[in-house]
């Protein structure tokens, strides 16, 4: 189980830190309340520790906020000595629970243990499945009765699946839930745990794969391995007294299910018509065959109808018609010339097609164990098909679960989308006119700046040889049509989270959070090629702390670790989305602001200023210190054309800004 900490004393951190990791908690720490208030609606955990009286924001407002935004984890104040009003302000703001400064440390973990029973999908104390017993008062799992020799991941990581017994978990999912950032941990460290848990288990009677390898998705419990009669029991010890957050997902799972299968009926009475037509170019295509009059090129158009109405209509539960199209397909791309007799069995089948798309589509519901609660972040997905009907179907799909979608069906404009959109994820059909798939993928994994982009591609084909080529192009995934919603759901998750674990590796800086220096270059040329081509302004800004080094010298380089680990925080905060933040080494970071004015430029940074130097920091031997930083701004195309020129022009305007006194932004000479 996952504890966010928020509480600017370093003692006390330290106290909780070790406390809860002996007891198999995995704890993360914010010292402020405005990067605590970020993690706590980014990330998902179990119990929040919340301080009081915070720099920025403090835990009384977070508390308001968390619960404004229908954030429903529980809360834990810790309030200061014998302070009624915050108390009663506290609990009147949504918290669960409180403790008083200095608290007893056996009286806050027990409070903190009942506040987590009343927060899990049922009041419980022991969860078992078949010989596989947890029991988490006393932190043991057995088999059989044997106790498991765990060390503290192996115990998270089995509970983790016991608890989400029908969910699959990626490595980079199971690294998100077990591990926090400060341990940068790899996907091997996940393998070697998976292997050493199921060592211990088979020790203690187990079959080797009741921990399961899904292939191409990862992990999960497998239930099947389980005594069938005793399979998800769990002792329940009181009744929760207030409705769970089990319920509350069971009703969002509902009402999911419900507003997709309205979609899904109301896609199928838009397009419907679109259907026959589709089906007349085949039948015009057999009938001229039959009158030996048919063309190359209506042999296509027919091929290219029959091919989309193989991956759409099984999202509809025509399976069989899916079946009947791909053999229509089939025909009509035989190598030989074609004669009376395919027409004939051509003739045939569109027969039965017909007798199929005259009954009521069989609209299945949703069946995926994937909720929404575990979309920590919005991703968002590039989707690029000419067929109408399957964007409609891949919004209904995607849209529900928090996905940020722009839909393209002309490839013509791609790239102007890919450049303005920045997609997380890109899927891709397979055959579509001027550019194929195939083609967009080549493109995309020649460029530096997308070469990394996990790319998904949809397609009714099944042979191995276009599987095969697919993947040669720099495909990650390939889902056939019609589109199966758990498993799109599972792969598209699956690569997504993959490709975030990569990217903190080797783009972000590992201290400070933020792009390192490689990256964030090819951020800003991205930015600099747009601001050139839309006539729109561009602004590159350097920082540099003050004194950095007699911080290092005076507090020691954990206190200078500390500065810039909350100043990356704070930058990533104080600064939009589309703009570049970066470190470019020591002490020194850099800001691409594009499409804004200089004048907002300006107020942004200095802004920025304002709070750092209200910021005050705290050694391990409790002195306090401030900072402050300087910064100098070159505009584009005025103080140069590529990020070398800006680089130098900002740089000259910041060493200015040092020498006028710091703490304080300059532009460059020539504005």
């Amino acid at each position: 189980m996952k504890i966010l900490i928020v509480e600017d004393d370093t003692n006390i951190i330290e106290i909780l830190r070790v406390a809860l990791s002996e007891q198999h908690y995995l704890v993360e720490v914010a010292t402020d309340g405005k990067s605590g208030l970020e993690l706590a609606l980014a990330t998902t955990y179990n119990l929040i520790v919340l301080g009081v009286s915070l720099p920025i924001i403090d835990g009384i407002s977070i508390c308001k906020q968390l619960r404004n935004q229908g954030c429903c984890i529980p809360v834990l104040l810790l309030i200061e000595v014998d302070n009624s009003t915050q108390s009663i302000a506290g609990l009147d703001a949504g918290a669960d629970d409180y403790v008083i400064k200095p608290f007893n440390l056996e009286e806050l973990l027990a409070r903190i243990r009942a506040l987590l029973r009343r927060g899990m999908i049922s009041t419980t104390l022991l969860i078992e499945f078949g010989a596989l017993r947890l029991d988490p008062s006393s932190c043991q799992i057995t088999y059989a009765g044997k106790i498991l020799p765990l060390t503290a991941k192996e115990y998270a990581l089995l509970e983790l699946l016991l608890r989400n017994s029908r969910r699959i978990f990626s490595q980079s999912s199971l690294l998100e839930h077990l591990w926090s950032f400060d341990e940068i941990p790899s996907e091997n460290t996940v393998r070697s745990h998976i292997r050493s848990l199921r060592s211990k288990l088979k020790k203690a009677g187990a079959k080797a794969d009741l921990i399961e390898t899904v292939y191409g998705c990862g992990y999960r419990l497998n239930t099947q391995e389980l005594d069938r009669g005793n399979v998800n029991k769990i002792i329940e010890t009181e009744k929760p007294k207030h409705s769970t957050k089990a319920d509350q997902e069971n009703s969002i799972n509902s009402q999911l299910k419900q507003q997709i299968t309205a979609q899904l009926a109301g896609i199928w009475q838009r397009y419907q018509y679109q259907y026959s037509d589709r089906l007349a170019i085949i039948e015009q295509a057999a009938q001229s065959l039959l009158t030996n009059t048919l063309t190359e090129d209506l042999r296509q158009q027919a091929q290219q109808q029959a091919h989309t109405l193989a991956g759409s209509l099984g999202s509809f539960g025509f399976d069989n018609a899916t079946r009947l199209c791909q053999n229509i397909e089939t025909i009509l791309k035989l190598p030989e010339k074609l004669n009376k007799i395919q027409a004939e069995q051509i003739r045939t089948l569109l027969m039965e097609l017909k007798n199929i798309l005259e009954q009521n589509p069989t609209l299945i519901p949703p069946q995926s164990g994937i909720k929404p609660p575990y979309l920590n972040q919005k991703y968002r997905l590039l989707i690029v098909d000419d067929d109408l009907q399957t964007l409609d179907i891949l919004r209904t799909i995607l849209q529900p679960w928090g996905f940020t979608l722009t839909l393209l069906d002309d490839p013509q404009y791609f790239w102007d989308t890919l450049e303005q959109f920045i997609p997380d994820m890109l899927i891709l059909d397979l055959e579509m006119p001027k550019f194929s798939g195939i083609d967009l993928c080549q493109v995309v994994r020649n460029d530096p700046r997308w070469s990394n982009l996990p790319v998904l591609f949809l397609s009714a084909h099944r042979d191995m040889q276009i599987v095969q080529s697919v993947f040669a192009a720099g495909a990650d995934d390939y889902v056939t049509k019609p589109i199966v919603e758990p498993e799109l759901l599972a792969r598209v998750l699956c690569r997504l989270e993959r490709s975030q674990i990569i990217r903190k590796f080797a783009e972000i800086d590992a201290l400070t959070g933020i792009t390192n220096r490689r990256k964030s270059v090819q951020e800003l040329n991205r930015l600099l090629h747009l601001a050139e081509r839309q006539n729109q302004p561009f602004y590159f800004a350097v920082l540099d702390l003050d004194r950095f080094k007699y911080i290092n010298d005076q507090y020691g380089h954990d206190a200078g670790d500390q500065v810039l680990s909350q100043l990356g925080k704070l930058l990533k905060q104080s600064f939009r989305q589309e703009d570049v933040v970066a470190r470019w080494g020591g002490e020194e970071f850099v800001v691409g602001l594009y499409g804004i004015t200089q004048q907002q430029v300006l107020k942004r940074l200095n802004d920025f200023l304002d709070i750092l130097r209200r910021i005050e920091f705290t050694t391990s031997n409790q002195k306090n210190f401030n900072v402050t930083i300087s910064g100098g701004v070159a505009e584009f195309p005025k103080d140069g054309h590529d990020v070398q020129t800006l680089y130098r022009s900002a740089d000259s305007a910041l060493y200015q800004a040092k020498a006028a006194g710091r703490d304080q932004i300059f532009l460059s000479s020539s504005n």
